[in-house]
């Protein structure tokens, strides 16, 4: 249970300071994000409920990066800018 506290805390760390210093960005909140629960789902002390709701969690916000992505690639298109993000 302990090693599985461990990565909570370093994630949580993580994403608060990913948070704090890109919060204008979510594109980069949600890859964090994402990320974070696949090292969590690699846990192998987890329970496989635990697992299962973080599989949903990783998924969902692994959708929104790349809706995001999709997004900014649109904008790009649209304006012909390299730096519409």
């Amino acid at each position: 249970m302990q090693s599985n506290q461990n990565v909570s805390n370093d994630f949580l760390l993580e994403l608060l300071e990913t948070w704090i210093t890109q919060w204008d960005h979510p594109i980069n909140f949600y890859h964090t994000l994402a990320s974070g629960l696949v090292a969590m789902t690699a846990n192998e002390t987890l329970t496989e409920s635990d697992a299962v709701r973080l599989e949903r969690l990783k998924s969902f916000f692994l959708d929104l990066h790349h809706q995001q992505l999709g997004v900014m690639d649109k904008v790009k298109e649209m304006t012909g800018s390299a730096s519409a993000c």
